[in-house]
């Protein structure tokens, strides 16, 4: 039978708080299952999600996306996402990573209507989830009301789809959507490229 780790272990092992871990849990980004009301979790499935997160961390964020896309190694048709799509630069990404343009390449390549939120870039607007409050469920209210600017910015664009890299933001925004009744769909970069890949594609 494959180890198990508590929820103790692991946050010693993710290096995040346990309400994180009950979140994740809770949302499906983690699977586990319960003994005599306990969490469990296979360390096998743990290894292997973490390989994956690491992977998609060097695809979100790293510079082989917008490499592949700009060269042609991807295929894409853009009219398989004809929403009206905007981009939210997390405070990681954006102002700390400077990660702006190579997003929006890839954005432009794969959706046929972007719209930019205004301002933008590293002088984008935070979506209210900045400073570890994903994890703090006695900030939810004040989460909620910063994020109000952010929920304007997106209104203004009249765009159906926002796009956000970072998993805390994109958490931040279902919860805006459902708090404002904003009426967007949340995706991350990789789903929009993957709506718009062309298979069995020459390139």
């Amino acid at each position: 039978m494959d180890d198990l780790l508590t929820t103790r272990q692991l946050q010693d092992l993710l290096r995040v708080d346990r309400i994180t871990i009950y979140r994740m849990l809770k949302d499906g980004r983690l699977r586990g299952f319960k003994v005599g009301g306990q969490w469990r979790l296979s360390r096998g499935e743990i290894e292997i999600w973490l390989q994956e997160q690491q992977s998609r961390a060097r695809w979100a964020a790293g510079p082989t996306r917008p490499a592949y896309v700009g060269a042609g190694r991807l295929s894409l048709n853009r009219a398989n996402n004809p929403e009206p799509v905007t981009l939210h630069d997390s405070c990681n990404l954006g102002r700390k990573g400077g990660l702006v343009e190579e997003p929006r390449r890839v954005v432009r390549a794969a959706a046929e209507d972007f719209r930019e939120m205004t301002p933008n870039c590293e002088r984008s607007f935070c979506c209210g989830v900045g400073s570890g409050l994903a994890a703090m469920p006695e900030w939810e209210d004040m989460r909620l009301k910063a994020g109000g600017p952010k929920v304007e910015q997106v209104h203004a664009t009249g765009a159906s789809v926002v796009i956000a890299s970072c998993d805390n933001c994109r958490h931040q925004f279902l919860e805006l959507d459902e708090h404002y009744d904003l009426n967007v769909q949340v995706m991350g970069l990789t789903e929009l490229v993957v709506q718009a890949l062309v298979p069995n594609s020459p390139a």
